[in-house]
Parts: structure tokens; C-alpha cells; sequence
């Protein structure tokens, strides 16, 4: 069994979570907007087709992560940011938050282990999610632990 320290999920670093996720499911999309917008620059203000591409294409890509930032500061948000601790064990995963709320996740409800630089992502839907900071483990050896839990229990990443 391994036990982290109390942390917490900052605002900025679910952004980043959720711009990235964003970012590579529809970087084709947020390309092809301003491949048009650029494209018709030179005719800008010339008919409305032009203009409106030309808007729509620089504006549109911008203006989807400027809700996500917006969404993310939301009120509904708060409890997401409540300092945590986590204990994984050979058959769950146990939260216990700050406000009072503890929850359970069976090693078979993760769909996927994604590690990043500073953080893991463990998913238990496409767009749920538990948030481990590395940093969150007392010693080099709680976190040693945990990989090789990890590995052991779930080698997708």
C-alpha cells in the first residue's frame, strides 16, 4: 500500500489538461480554421464571404480555449481543486478529500494511465479523470512503489 501527501489539482493545471486533451482530438480542425482565415486575408474587408472566413477562421480557435479557461474558473468547478490524498493498494484506489469526501476506484475501472512530466491522469471514462501529482509521495521509495503497482496492475499508457 502506498499513501501520498495532500495536494491538490491548480485551475491552470486542468487547463493545460483539458487544452491539451482538446488540442491533439481536434488539431485538425483548429489548422484547418486558420489555414482559411489566413488564406483569405488579402481579400478582407473586399465581400462578406471573405470577411466572415477570415474572422471565423483567426477568431474561432482562440475563442474555444478562452471558454475552457472561462469553464474551468467555473463555481461549478470548485470542488475539483479541494486539496487530496490518494491510497493505492493491490485492489482499489481510495481518495480523500479536504471537504470531507472520500471515494474508491477499483483497479479494474481505469481505462487508461496516461503519465505526463509533473502528473498522471487516470482514467475512468474518455473525459474523467483522477489527478496524481508526482510530487504528491513522501520518498523515492513510496514512489518506486507506486510505478511498479502501477505497471503491475495496468500496463496500458
Amino acid at each position: 500500500m502506498v499513501k501520498t501527501k495532500n495536494f491538490s489539482l491548480s485551475e491552470w493545471d486542468f487547463f493545460e489538461i483539458i487544452a491539451t486533451n482538446r488540442l491533439k482530438k481536434f488539431w485538425w480542425l483548429y489548422l484547418i480554421s486558420f489555414i482559411l482565415g489566413f488564406s483569405h486575408l488579402n481579400s478582407f474587408g473586399d465581400d462578406r464571404f471573405s470577411t466572415a472566413i477570415v474572422v471565423f477562421g483567426l477568431t474561432f480557435p482562440p475563442l474555444i480555449f478562452l471558454y475552457l479557461l472561462f469553464w474551468v474558473k467555473s463555481s461549478k468547478n470548485a470542488s475539483l481543486f479541494h486539496e487530496m490524498s490518494m491510497t493505492f493498494s493491490e485492489e482499489k484506489i481510495s481518495l480523500s478529500m479536504s471537504n470531507g469526501n472520500y471515494s474508491e476506484v477499483p483497479w479494474d475501472q481505469i481505462l487508461a494511465i496516461k503519465k505526463r512530466r509533473n502528473y498522471w491522469l487516470f482514467y475512468i471514462s474518455n473525459n474523467q479523470f483522477l489527478f496524481l501529482k508526482k510530487e504528491a509521495f513522501d520518498s523515492k521509495e513510496d514512489l518506486q512503489k507506486f510505478e511498479l503497482l502501477t505497471t503491475e496492475k495496468f500496463t496500458k499508457s
